[in-house]
């Protein structure tokens, strides 16, 4: 599967990457809204976005995905409390929505539901997931 994944924060980018692509997601990344707009004309099969980047926010990052491919899922994550701010994201056509810190299967889990609600799972993807998964490679 291929995933943008749009987080200014080095660390949990780097955490998220590097669960995704031991599981064999191919995971472009992005450092800010801006960058990822840029990005976007690129087929992808799902999107992350942290809700408070810099410059533009996740949300009206969301608006602008939403409204260039009605198809492609979008995953929220934010370290905010559970809210207002959930609802909204919700509510603009978010497939799911994560809160930091979140536990490895938490995330796999939200990435398998978003793709099945959408069509974009591939089973062959997920046996090769679970093959490596079951090696205890991976976080």
């Amino acid at each position: 599967m291929k995933i943008l994944l749009i987080e200014d924060d080095d660390a949990v980018r780097n955490t998220i990457l590097s669960i995704l692509t031991c599981r064999n997601h191919t995971v472009d990344e992005a450092k800010s809204a801006e960058e990822a707009l840029l990005m976007l004309p690129a087929d992808y099969d799902l999107v992350i976005v942290d809700v408070l980047l810099k410059q533009m926010d996740g949300l009206t990052l969301l608006e602008r995905i939403t409204g260039m491919r009605q198809r492609i899922p979008v995953l929220m994550i934010t370290g905010l409390e559970p809210g207002e701010i959930e609802s909204a994201c919700l509510e603009k056509g978010a497939a799911g929505f994560l809160h930091k810190p979140f536990r490895v299967q938490e995330l796999l889990s939200l990435v398998d539901r978003a793709v099945h609600q959408t069509g974009t799972y591939s089973p062959m993807i997920h046996a090769q997931r679970k093959g490596t998964h079951e090696k205890n490679i991976c976080p």
